[in-house]
């Protein structure tokens, strides 16, 4: 029997939902950004659809989500591709007043900031928003597998793959770190 955390998990589809984050925020390197037709609460509209190297899951671009991505890396949405954008889940930060309460995603920086930025959106008839972007921190898990792998006695580097394919799975490590602590526990055993 699967133990879900979520609502969201058991309604799997195309896009991200904010209860997959269970409470954790998520790096992901920005791969495409389109927009793209789709069935909404009005009818067929036009939206905007980010997607990810780590995740087959794409993500419904939200205005106040690209006024933040704008705010750290330009009006240009091609220099965003490359670029890691850290969310999160939470129900705070929702502009729609019948909305309140209601689990989105939101940006809660990038470790490719080196310093915090500060961005205000206003919607439309409402107080503006003001969201603080911080430089987030997405190769600490990383560094501690390396350094775990480092210190790790010869004998034990096997019990390393399903850790490292667990943080991969939890999008706590990118498809390039894992590339690269798999390469570290190879050169540890000399292969």
């Amino acid at each position: 029997m699967t133990a879900f955390q979520s609502f969201d998990e058991l309604f799997p589809g195309r896009f991200l939902k904010a209860g997959l984050f269970n409470g954790e925020p998520v790096t992901f390197t920005v791969r495409d950004i389109v927009r793209e037709e789709l069935q909404g609460e009005r009818g067929v509209e036009p939206k905007v659809i980010m997607s990810f190297e780590e995740t087959p899951l794409q993500l419904v671009l939200a205005k106040i989500n690209a006024v933040a991505i704008k705010a750290m890396f330009g009006p240009d949405p091609r220099q965003w591709v490359g670029k890691r954008v850290t969310l999160y889940g939470t129900t705070s930060l929702m502009p729609h007043p019948k909305r309140r309460n209601e689990p989105c995603i939101r940006v809660m920086g990038s470790p490719d900031l080196a310093a915090p930025v500060s961005c205000e959106w206003t919607p439309p008839r409402r107080k503006p928003i003001v969201q603080n972007l911080k430089p987030t921190q997405a190769d600490d898990v990383f560094k501690k597998a390396l350094a775990a792998i480092q210190a790790m006695p010869i004998e034990q580097l096997d019990s390393v793959d399903a850790l490292l394919q667990a943080r991969f799975n939890e999008r706590k490590i990118t498809a390039e770190q894992y590339q690269q602590l798999f390469a570290a526990k190879q050169a540890r055993l000399g292969v």
